[in-house]
């Protein structure tokens, strides 16, 4: 009965050998997962930024957030806040400072700087002064 066993695979090893693509499995995925949708990233749709994996259609104004106008953003058209890309726009609406004395050019760098209230008697001062 062995030599029946060997007989038959010298047999089926000189048959013609159709293709088979091999399959292996792995017990786990080592494809990265997308920050939002936590699907697989392939290397196609990948955007790597803020420190972390992104689905080009994912990388949207405010990311996981909540914040934002979940506008798609591109690669160099964004601004980092907290580990989250946003838009120009709603990143100064949301980060930026607000009120009386940003973008004045009275401001020093110990605050604003000390300007006198304008008198009468200074107003006529000069106006006679001159």
């Amino acid at each position: 009965s062995s030599t029946g066993s060997s007989s038959s695979s010298t047999s089926a090893s000189s048959a013609p050998v159709k293709y088979a693509p091999k399959t292996v499995k792995m017990a786990f995925n080592t494809t990265p997962k997308c920050t939002i949708c936590e699907k697989s990233v392939y290397k196609m749709e990948e955007m790597i930024a803020v420190g972390r994996i992104w689905h080009l259609n994912c990388f949207t104004c405010g990311g996981n957030s909540g914040e934002g106008c979940k506008k798609i953003l591109k690669r160099d058209g964004y601004v980092d806040h907290e580990n989250n890309p946003f838009c120009n726009t709603c990143h100064s609406k949301l980060y930026k400072p607000k009120g009386f004395g940003y973008g004045n050019t009275l401001s020093t760098d110990y605050g604003p700087a000390a300007v006198e209230p304008a008198t009468a008697a200074s107003i006529t001062a000069g106006v006679s002064a001159a």
